[in-house]
């Protein structure tokens, strides 16, 4: 994929891969349920309308079995791909550790030159996402914090844990896992100039500027996409992973990846409809609290 041709890339690859960095990356308010959203009508096919499923998460999330069950699992797959008895099964192809790293290092070279705006809980998963990403290349960051703010919040998340790697503070820059990447300060999209970073895909998670209308800044500063990281509130193509991602077509230059509980419930349901089908139904789910949700009587 490294090697292909940087027009194709461009109308259809880069902003895919950046999809997946985004549809990889977890919701942010939660770490055991999912948030309760209507499935939106584009983003459901031809389910029709607004579909809900009533699915406990646990359920998903517990479906691994114990010790032994893994293991047995382990070893059957291994040995229906005639692998070795302590191979893993979920990289059967996967080289040596320093090929791989050497593989990595090259694929680096040619990634998809990446910026992100807006460094709140998803942005700061998704620079996770980006840095270990061979195919992604994070060049600069947008906030309103300062240099070593952020790296303090990257570094540190209360739900998801320590970042498990290397984060320095340069000036105004942030050296991740031996990566530098530049920061700008500014709430203003036409301020930053992402044209002089190089930056040709962004992942745009301030919540803001979610329109083409209002990210168009962006456009003009130099990006070729806009991937929001929330629902558009316009008509912007919507795509998830797993769904309907084989519609983007390369023409729109900005794409919504939906909201966490689409993500999160949208894959099942199309698995459920295309082999069954679905008349209606009913999702319930639990969220935590949000940064912006009074923990206490306020008004």
């Amino acid at each position: 994929m490294g090697r292909e041709d940087w027009a194709a890339r461009a109308a259809r690859g880069a902003p895919l891969a950046l999809a997946r960095a985004l549809a990889a990356t977890p919701c942010p308010a939660q770490e055991h349920a999912r948030p309760g959203l209507a499935l939106p009508r584009r983003s459901a096919g031809s389910l029709g309308g607004h579909i809900f499923l009533s699915v406990p998460w646990r359920h998903v999330r517990g479906t691994c079995g114990g010790p032994a069950q893994r293991r047995s699992s382990t070893a059957h797959r291994n040995a229906h791909h005639n692998l070795g008895p302590n191979t893993n099964h979920a990289f059967p192809l996967l080289r040596s550790a320093k090929s791989a790293r050497a593989t990595r290092a090259t694929m680096k070279m040619e990634a998809v030159p990446c910026g992100i705006n807006g460094f709140g809980r998803i942005g700061r998963l998704v620079a996770r996402t980006m840095i270990k990403n061979p195919e992604t290349n994070l060049l600069c960051i947008n906030t309103g914090a300062a240099a070593n703010y952020m790296a303090y919040q990257m570094k540190y998340d209360s739900v998801h844990g320590r970042y498990d790697g290397t984060i320095e503070v340069d000036g105004d820059k942030l050296i991740i896992d031996g990566q530098t990447v530049e920061t700008t300060h500014t709430r203003v999209p036409s301020e930053i100039g992402w044209e002089k970073f190089g930056v040709d895909y962004l992942c745009e998670s301030t919540g803001v500027f979610l329109t083409g209308e209002s990210a168009q800044a962006h456009i003009d500063g130099g990006v070729k996409k806009v991937i929001f990281s929330a629902p558009a509130k316009d008509d912007s193509q919507t795509i998830v992973m797993g769904v309907n991602q084989e519609e983007y077509d390369g023409s729109e230059d900005f794409v919504s990846c939906a909201s966490c509980t689409t993500n999160g419930l949208a894959p099942l349901v199309k698995i459920i409809n295309d082999e069954f089908g679905i008349a209606e139904g009913l999702m319930t789910t639990v969220h935590a609290m949000t940064a912006t949700q009074m923990v206490v009587d306020g008004s």
